[in-house]
């Protein structure tokens, strides 16, 4: 059975910040503002979860934390699937050119 206290909590969400502050841009505050920002939290607040001082996480605000997690999440797929039709797309696209491309030499001959 896993036990929940107070630390897993924190360290959690710490994770959550982590993630939502991906890519690094290589400068810790604007990665720690980026994620409270994600999370509408303060820079105060995101960065004492993110080293693991915060104390606690209240039962709404972890609530709160875990909704626009989600929504992050869902963002983050939504982008990728349009990623992936873009790469379908222009893969489709380089496909037929290579076909007219074969089909132009084959006349040549």
């Amino acid at each position: 059975m896993t036990t929940i206290t107070a630390d897993s909590v924190i360290a959690e969400v710490g994770s959550w910040l982590r993630e939502a502050a991906r890519p690094s841009s290589g400068n810790i505050t604007r990665d720690i503002e980026r994620a409270a920002n994600s999370f509408d939290i303060s820079f105060r607040r995101a960065k004492a979860v993110w080293y693991g001082e915060a104390v606690s996480i209240l039962a709404h605000e972890y609530l709160t934390m875990q909704a626009r997690r989600r929504a992050l999440i869902s963002r983050q797929i939504q982008w990728l699937s349009e990623q992936e039709q873009r790469a379908h797309d222009a893969l489709a696209r380089i496909d037929r050119e290579l076909a007219a491309l074969d089909q132009e030499e084959a006349a040549q001959r």
